[in-house]
């Protein structure tokens, strides 16, 4: 394909996940191979649990995304990833990565708004 602007697909805030996304690049919109986004939360803001497990947990409250990559490039702010009994603390030009088989979530745990970039591969929609 030609190099084109894309414009964002789904711009929300979703109780589900518990933070403001904006799906930019999508399989089903752009015939993309890697869905891109940005993200934003508010100080003292927790995400939902995400998964990129094989399997689907029960617990329905975990947002499941399936057995993807998936990284996030905090463009501003303070931001806390926890997994297991593990936690990582990024901030502004940090990347922060996962390959297949976690759950995790992200906490905003710095006193101003904190906006991150993602891609996940496969896509999702």
């Amino acid at each position: 394909g030609v190099p084109r602007q894309v414009r964002p697909v789904v711009k929300r805030e979703d109780r589900a996940v518990l933070m403001s996304l904006s799906r930019t690049l999508t399989h089903a919109e752009h015939g993309s191979n890697i869905m891109a986004g940005v993200s934003w939360m508010k100080p003292g803001e927790v995400s939902a649990w995400w998964s990129t497990e094989e399997e689907q947990p029960d617990d329905e409250s975990i947002h499941y995304l399936g057995p993807v990559h998936e990284f996030f490039y905090l463009l501003s702010g303070r931001c806390t990833i926890e997994w297991e009994d593990s936690r990582l603390d990024f901030v502004a030009e940090d990347t922060a990565f996962f390959a297949p088989g976690w759950r995790y979530r992200i906490s905003n745990t710095g006193t101003e708004d904190a906006a991150m970039v993602y891609a996940v591969t496969p896509p999702l929609g």
